[in-house]
């Protein structure tokens, strides 16, 4: 998955999937949401995810066992 937002910095990508990170605080955010995503891609799903560098946008490699 790739959108085409501001990006994360290498510090926040390294913290982008732990409970309660959020860089929108301000704005409501409760930084659940990757936390989430990555126990449902990883745990029920058998699958792996990872935040990829990117130069646009957040870049997240997702794969599902076939």
């Amino acid at each position: 998955y790739r959108d085409k937002g501001v990006g994360l910095t290498d510090q926040q990508r390294k913290k982008v999937f732990e409970p309660f990170y959020t860089t929108a605080r301000s704005s409501g955010g409760s930084g659940l949401g990757m936390s989430i995503s990555y126990n449902l891609i990883t745990s029920k799903l058998k699958g792996s995810i990872k935040c990829l560098k990117s130069t646009e946008g957040a870049h997240f490699r997702i794969v599902f066992p076939q």
